[in-house]
């Protein structure tokens, strides 16, 4: 999922933060945080995707409706 993959990428640049200057490192660190707030935002729209997807299966599991039927 989105999350994962944000997560994945703010993983993905830790390592460069001994390897660049410091002014430089401060940005990457910025990058990091947006990413893990971002991802954060993603898993928490993630949860109400599961949780409409899950209400949406429990209505294909009732007996149709009159006017579903083609009646009134």
């Amino acid at each position: 999922m989105l999350s994962e993959e944000l997560k994945s990428i703010g993983a993905a640049l830790e390592p460069l933060l001994g390897r660049v200057r410091a002014d430089d490192a401060q940005l990457v660190r910025i990058c990091r945080r947006n990413l893990a707030a971002a991802a954060d935002q993603a898993e928490h729209m993630e949860a109400l995707m599961d949780c409409n997807v899950a209400a949406a299966m429990r209505l294909t599991d009732r007996p149709p409706l009159g006017h579903e039927m083609g009646g009134y």
